[in-house]
């Protein structure tokens, strides 16, 4: 079976040829996207450390009633591979 971008003459990946290929990213990095052909260049949030310090800031303001909101950003991480 074709996908729509083979139909059109194009191929995913690195663009060794200027308009031949189409950048492809995905979000979230499932385990199966070092397994494609082309591996998924991927977007990762860190949600487990998200997790982590979200519990640590309602632990903490339990403790400490009058506590003024903390930020704090996580940013995400592109993990280049194949497809971009």
């Amino acid at each position: 079976m074709t996908t729509d971008i083979q139909r059109v003459g194009k191929s995913v990946g690195k663009d060794n040829y200027i308009g031949q290929q189409i950048g492809l990213i995905g979000f979230d990095d499932p385990p199966e996207a070092a397994l494609t052909q082309p591996s998924l260049t991927m977007i990762s949030s860190p949600t487990r450390q998200m997790g982590q310090l979200a519990g640590q800031r309602l632990l903490a303001k339990m403790k400490v009633h009058n506590e003024t909101a903390q930020q704090f950003i996580l940013p995400p991480q592109l993990i280049e591979r194949g497809s971009a």
